[in-house]
C-alpha cells in the first residue's frame, strides 16, 4: 500500500522570508531581513546563538485577530512549508545538525519495506503553529490530491495514512471532512503513533510557562513561551473536557486550582484572555473517522498529569509534575482515546486496533525497532 506520512508537532521544516522596515517595532531585528527563503524551523545554530532567541521567537509567532478569529504571520514575515509530497524535510528538520526525526522510520521504509520517497512513500508536512481547524494554504485540499495521486500511480491501491503525534489529529480532521464514498475508495487505513486523542498536559505546561525541550535556561524559556502561547496548535492539544473529570485538577497553584473545565479563568488569570478563544476555535468532532484504524502508543512511563506551582511561581516558573502512566509526554488515557470508536456503528464496519508498547517514549515510537517491525506487518 502507498503511504502518506503526517509528522508530529514540530516534525517538519518551515522556511521564511523576512522584510522589516527600519521604523517597525522590530527594528532591532533588521539584520534578520532576507532576500531568499531560509529555514526558520529548525536552525539550531541560529536559535542558540547568544542574543538571537528573542528575534527568532518574535518573528515566528502567529498574530491572532480576536474579531475575525483568523491568524496571520508576524508583520513583515512570510512562512512556507517546504517539501510537499516528499520526505526529506521531515527526515531531518535541521540538516546541519543531528535533528533526526522521521529519519529512522524513513530509512526503515526505504531499506526494509521497499518504499521510495515520491514513488510510494509521500510526506504531508504542515505549518504546525496552526491547529487542524485553521491550517493555511488549502492543506486539506492538497492532502486529498496527494492521496488521490498516490492511489493512481500505485495502480489504484488504497493509501495508508501513517501519522505521528499531532499528525494523527491532522489526519483525523482531514478524514472527517471527506465523504464516506471517497474514503472507501482511496484510504486503506489510518495508522497512528503516539497521537494525543484527548490532549496533553505537556501543552498546558508549554502555554503557561514555556517548554524548551530540556534546555531550561531562563533566557530561552520566556521567548519560546511567547511563540508557544501564540500558536493555535498548543491549544488544540489541551486536555479535552469530558475526558478529564470536572473536579480533576490539571494545574495546582497557591491561589487556586484549575480543571479542564476552567480554561477561560486560567487564561484570564495569566493575562492571556485570547487563549480561551484560541482553544474554543480548535474544537471539532472527534468521532470515528470512517476508515480502519491502527492506534499504537508507548506506555508505562512517568508522564505529567498535574502541574504544581509553589507560592509565587505561577505561571512564570517551571512547575513540578504529578505523574501517571503514559509515554513521557502524553498520558495513557489520552493515547487510548481512539478506543472510544470501537463500540460505535462505524467501529463495527471499520475496526479499531489499539496496541501498547511498554517503555517506549513519545518520540521513540517512530524509531523503536519493535514498533517498526510491527508496522511492517500491517502496511
Amino acid at each position: 500500500s502507498p503511504v502518506v506520512f503526517l509528522p508530529g508537532h514540530g516534525g517538519n521544516q518551515l522556511m521564511w522570508k523576512i522584510h522589516l522596515n527600519p521604523d517597525s517595532p522590530d527594528a532591532d531585528c533588521l539584520s534578520w531581513n532576507t532576500e531568499d527563503w531560509r529555514r526558520s524551523w529548525l536552525n539550531l545554530w541560529q536559535v542558540l546563538r547568544p542574543g538571537n532567541i528573542d528575534c527568532w521567537s518574535r518573528l515566528l509567532l502567529l498574530e491572532f485577530n480576536e474579531n475575525t478569529t483568523r491568524y496571520s504571520n508576524h508583520p513583515g514575515v512570510r512562512v512556507k512549508v517546504p517539501g510537499w509530497g516528499k520526505t526529506h524535510t521531515i527526515e531531518r528538520i535541521d540538516p546541519s545538525f543531528a535533528a533526526w526525526i522521521f529519519g529512522d522510520i524513513g530509512a526503515y521504509a526505504f531499506n526494509s519495506w521497499g518504499y521510495s520517497s515520491g514513488l510510494n512513500l509521500f510526506g504531508a508536512p504542515y505549518d504546525f503553529r496552526y491547529g487542524p481547524t485553521s491550517q493555511p494554504n488549502n492543506f486539506n485540499s492538497r492532502l486529498k490530491k496527494l492521496i488521490e495521486n498516490a492511489h493512481d500511480q500505485s495502480s489504484g491501491e488504497p493509501v495508508t495514512l501513517l501519522a505521528h503525534s499531532m499528525g494523527g489529529i491532522m489526519a483525523h480532521y482531514f478524514l472527517q471532512s471527506q465523504s464516506q464514498e471517497w474514503k472507501d475508495r482511496y484510504v486503506r487505513s489510518l495508522v497512528t503513533l503516539s497521537t494525543p486523542w484527548r490532549g496533553s498536559v505537556a501543552m498546558v505546561h508549554a502555554v503557561l510557562s514555556g517548554y524548551a525541550w530540556g534546555y531550561d535556561r531562563e533566557s530561552l524559556l520566556e521567548p519560546i513561551r511567547r511563540t508557544q502561547r501564540n500558536a493555535q496548535s498548543g491549544f488544540a492539544l489541551f486536555p479535552s473536557p469530558g475526558s478529564w473529570g470536572k473536579d480533576e485538577v490539571l494545574v495546582q497553584t497557591a491561589q487556586r486550582n484549575y480543571t479542564a473545565y476552567e480554561y477561560e479563568a486560567m487564561m484570564n488569570d495569566i493575562g492571556f484572555a485570547q487563549g480561551f478563544q484560541m482553544w474554543n476555535d480548535s474544537i471539532y468532532d472527534m468521532s470515528h473517522p470512517g476508515v480502519k484504524v491502527n492506534c499504537y502508543y508507548g506506555d508505562k512511563l512517568p508522564t505529567p498529569q498535574t502541574l504544581v506551582y509553589g507560592e509565587g511561581k505561577f505561571p512564570d516558573s517551571q512547575p513540578e509534575h504529578v505523574s501517571a502512566d503514559g509515554d513521557n509526554t502524553v498520558l495513557t488515557r489520552s493515547l487510548r482515546g481512539c478506543e472510544d470508536w470501537k463500540n460505535t456503528a462505524l467501529g463495527s464496519k471499520y475496526p479499531v486496533t489499539v496496541e501498547a508498547f511498554d517503555y517506549v517514549t513519545h518520540n521513540q515510537m517512530i524509531k523503536d525497532e519493535k514498533v517498526l517491525k510491527y508496522l511492517e506487518k500491517i502496511i
